[in-house]
Formats: C-alpha cells, sequence, structure tokens
C-alpha cells in the first residue's frame, strides 16, 4: 500500500501548528462577593484610589488631597470613578466595540479530511484506503459583511452615546442630591437656631412669672411651641441624614463616607441675584459667548443651560443630547441591518479546491458549492428589518417629543423658582431690617427681650422659607442642565471621563 504523500501530510501538519499557536490565553478572573463589600465599604473621599482614578481620567492631579471643600464638578468627578450604573454603561460599549471587531473577522477556510476504507479492497489485491481532502471558502456576495460591519459599527456608537447619556444622568442625580444635602443642612442648623431662641424665650417667661410679670398660660404656650420646635429640628436632621445617604449612593459611596464633608455652594449671592431679578430674559447670551447679565462675568459651569433663550435651548437638546445621538446610531444599526436583510435574497458561494488519493492514482479538482434560493427569498428576515427600521423611527420621534417638553416644563420650572427666590429676598431684607430695629429698641429700653426674642423667632422662620426658595431654585437649574445638556465645561467633563 503506497502512504499519502509527505506534501499533504506536512501541509496537515502546518495547519494544526498555525491553530494551536495562535490560540489567544485570558486568565481566569473569580468574582468574589466578600472582597467586593470591603472594596466597597472601604471607598470614602479621602481614598488614595480616587485621586488616582481622577489624575487618570482627568489628567491632572487634585492639590491638595484630599479637597477641603467639593465642588459639584468635584462630586461629579467623584461619581465617574466610582458609580456602578456608569461602569455598567462603560462596559457595555466595550462589548459592542468588541462586536465590532467579531464582525469584521474574515471566515477561515474549511480544511476537511474524508478518509474511506474499501470492504472488498483486500479480496480484489487493492489498497483498502483512500483519502479525499477539501479546502474551500466562503464568498460573500452583495455586500453582506459590510453591511453586518455597517450594523455593528452603529451599534457601538449607540454604546457609547448611551454611556454619554448614562454619565449625564448620574451628574443630575449628583447635582440635585448635593443641592438638597446641603438645603437640608441650612434646614437643620436654623430649626436648631429656632429651638434655641424659644428655649431662652421660655425661660425668660417662667423668669417673669416666677416674678409675677407674666400669666402662667404664656409659658404654656412658649413650651409647647418649644416641643413643636425641637420637633421639627429631629426631623430636619433626620432629612439630612437621608440626603447624606442619598448623595453617597449617588457617587457610589458608603454613606459614613460623607459625614464632616463640606460641600461648596456655587451659587454665589451675585449671580443668585441674577438669577432671581431676570424674570423676563435669559441671563445671557448662548452657550461659550462668556456673557452673563449685568455683565458679572461668565456663569458659573452648572449654570450654562440657564444662559439660553428658550428657542436655543429646545435646539440644543433636541439635536445635541447623547441619548439623541445614540437613537441616531440606533437608527442606522437598524438601517444597515436591513440592508442585511435585503442582501441574504442572493446566495453565498463555497469555493475551493479538491484532492483525492485512491489506489496510487491523484486526483485534483475543485469544489462550488451554492444554496438554491427556492423555498426562501428571505422575506420573513427583510419584512422583520423594514417592521424594526419604522420602530426605531416611531421611538425617535418620540423621544425628541418627550425632550422638549421636558425642557419646557424645566424652563418654566425656573422661571417660577426665580419668582420665589426674589420675593424670598425681600422677606429676607424685610427680616433683617426689623432685627436691626428690635435691637436697636432693646438697647434704647423701648423694647422687652421677650418681643425681641419674637422678632428674632420671626426672622428665624423667614430664613428657613429662603433656604427652600434658595433650594428650589438651584434644583431648578440642576434640572434644566439635564433636560438640556449643553455643550460646554460639564460636557467636556463628562466626555473625559468616558474617554479614561
Amino acid at each position: 500500500m503506497r502512504s499519502i504523500p509527505s506534501g499533504v501530510v506536512g501541509f496537515a501538519a502546518l495547519a494544526l501548528l498555525v491553530f494551536a499557536t495562535a490560540c489567544q490565553q485570558i486568565p481566569p478572573a473569580p468574582l468574589s462577593a466578600e472582597d467586593g463589600a470591603r472594596r466597597i465599604e472601604a471607598r470614602s473621599l479621602a481614598d488614595p484610589a480616587l485621586g488616582t482614578c481622577l489624575e487618570e481620567r482627568f489628567g491632572r492631579p487634585t492639590n491638595p488631597w484630599p479637597p477641603t471643600r467639593w465642588s459639584l464638578e468635584d462630586l461629579t468627578r467623584v461619581a465617574i470613578c466610582f458609580n456602578p450604573t456608569l461602569a455598567v454603561a462603560r462596559a457595555t460599549a466595550d462589548v459592542a466595540r468588541a462586536h465590532e471587531r467579531t464582525v469584521a473577522q474574515l471566515p477561515n477556510p474549511i480544511f476537511m479530511v474524508q478518509p474511506f476504507y474499501v470492504a472488498n479492497g483486500v479480496a480484489s489485491g487493492a489498497a483498502p484506503w483512500f483519502s479525499q481532502f477539501n479546502l474551500s471558502g466562503l464568498i460573500e456576495t452583495a455586500g453582506k459583511r459590510a453591511h453586518r460591519r455597517a450594523a455593528a459599527e452603529a451599534g457601538a456608537r449607540m454604546a457609547e452615546a448611551g454611556t454619554i447619556t448614562a454619565a449625564w444622568t448620574i451628574r443630575g442625580q449628583v447635582s440635585q442630591a448635593a443641592i438638597a444635602l446641603r438645603a437640608a443642612a441650612g434646614r437643620s442648623a436654623s430649626h436648631a437656631r429656632i429651638a434655641a431662641l424659644l428655649r431662652r424665650r421660655a425661660e425668660l417667661l417662667a423668669h417673669r412669672v416666677e416674678q409675677g410679670y407674666a400669666a402662667r398660660s404664656e409659658v404654656a404656650v412658649a413650651r409647647r411651641d418649644l416641643l413643636q420646635a425641637e420637633s421639627q429640628s429631629a426631623t430636619a436632621r433626620r432629612l439630612e441624614s437621608q440626603a447624606r445617604a442619598n448623595l453617597a449612593t449617588t457617587l457610589g459611596l458608603p454613606s459614613e463616607a460623607l459625614v464632616g464633608v463640606s460641600l461648596a455652594d456655587e451659587l454665589d449671592q451675585d449671580l443668585a441675584d441674577e438669577l432671581a431679578d431676570d424674570l423676563d430674559r435669559p441671563i445671557g447670551g448662548e452657550v461659550g459667548d462668556g456673557s452673563a447679565g449685568g455683565g458679572a462675568g461668565p456663569p458659573e459651569a452648572w449654570t450654562r443651560a440657564a444662559t439660553l433663550d428658550a428657542a436655543t435651548a429646545r435646539h440644543v437638546a433636541l439635536i445635541g443630547r447623547a441619548d439623541v445621538r445614540a437613537a441616531l446610531a440606533d437608527y442606522d444599526a437598524a438601517e444597515a441591518n436591513l440592508r442585511l436583510q435585503l442582501a441574504q435574497q442572493y446566495p453565498n458561494i463555497t469555493f475551493g479546491p479538491a484532492y483525492k488519493y485512491d489506489k496510487s492514482q491523484n486526483d485534483y479538482g475543485l469544489a462550488l458549492s451554492v444554496e438554491l434560493p427556492l423555498f426562501s427569498r428571505n422575506a420573513g428576515g427583510i419584512a422583520e428589518a423594514a417592521a424594526t427600521r419604522d420602530l426605531v423611527a416611531a421611538r425617535f420621534d418620540a423621544l425628541q417629543t418627550r425632550i422638549l417638553s421636558e425642557v419646557d416644563t424645566a424652563a418654566e420650572a425656573l422661571e417660577t423658582a426665580r419668582q420665589e427666590a426674589l420675593r424670598a429676598r425681600a422677606l429676607v431684607a424685610a427680616a433683617e431690617q426689623a432685627d436691626t430695629i428690635a435691637a436697636r429698641q432693646l438697647d434704647a429700653g423701648a423694647l422687652d427681650r421677650a418681643t425681641y426674642l419674637t422678632t428674632r423667632l420671626a426672622s428665624a422662620r423667614v430664613a428657613v422659607a429662603a433656604i427652600d426658595a434658595r433650594e428650589a431654585l438651584q434644583l431648578a437649574i440642576a434640572r434644566l442642565e439635564l433636560a438640556v445638556q449643553p455643550p460646554g465645561p460639564i460636557a467636556d467633563l463628562l466626555a473625559a471621563g468616558d474617554r479614561g
């Protein structure tokens, strides 16, 4: 019996060697619940790992470390490093980019060996074995591979835009949670001040009862008011703790990590006055023009959306928001998939050389196979892809309609908050004037201390109302920023965090 030619054996051995050496090796990465819990519980704003993350993602060290006060931009960077929702969005984008590489790969050729044994070969004196070898490759027609790559590329763009959308969502959560915490802390301090004033007033009235200058009913009313104020103070402290926990959750930190942390208040009084006074027009021009109402200088980065007029705000949101870009990419993917399904009407071709060794004979040939589209011309796949494209287009229209409603609602809420802030500022000014007059009357002996404390109490209660109005104004700005997602420092910050 004559052996198989050495060239064929050598080719098969070479193919196996190339296959074995080209395989990638990725070490296992076990996941432990205990390790994850320890890592999360150890997070804090002073964590060196956070400092490293901030430097790597945003390209500049934070000095001094840790900061003594944390602004909204600082807290946004922390959330970009620690918030798990953004980590999931990044991982989803990585999967989409990996899929893009997958569909870009060329199909490998197929090498097939078919050994045959002839049962009566020994009796006839012929060799009982012969072998056949086929090498075939797939030839895709009608641009199917290009359409798959276009769909995968659009899917990757959609996932990357989804990451920016997730970052904006987290930005909105961080800003609103930080504003709520600052307001809760202010209310807690104000209610504690009110309770302290009522305590002094109750003690003063009790002393006057002992002196015979006041009725016991006045003391009873004062003590009732004190108990009510102490209850309100306790509630305010509880709400402050809840607000701190909410901000910590948004940042991806344990609640204890924010105890004793000082938050900066970006809305300085001059800017607050500008926002409160300007009830008929925006503070300045379009984003990036560096103007502000009254020539006070450029607005804070987080108030940038409030500088847009209504038409510009709608246009920026409807054209530039990340979820709009994601929806457009989704439509591109649906369009590419429809082109692919149309191309599937045309059969692919499998082509390659063939070799057969039989009875000491070397036979060479060509193998060609084509699918015959007799029963299916992919009509179902085409109809489904066309319907999917229409569905994505309808979703895009619904998205832009919702965005328009969000921007208009947020803009109207900001106008209302501006008016409330203006009224609160007037109340505070009146209360301060009343305090000044009462203090002068007390010094001149024209006012008793109990009445003076009553005036101070009225001012303290006005301060609580002012905190509420200030919080409403800041929340309205933050919600408008989230609705518009304007280009500028915040958008650059979020994009830098996504690329990190």
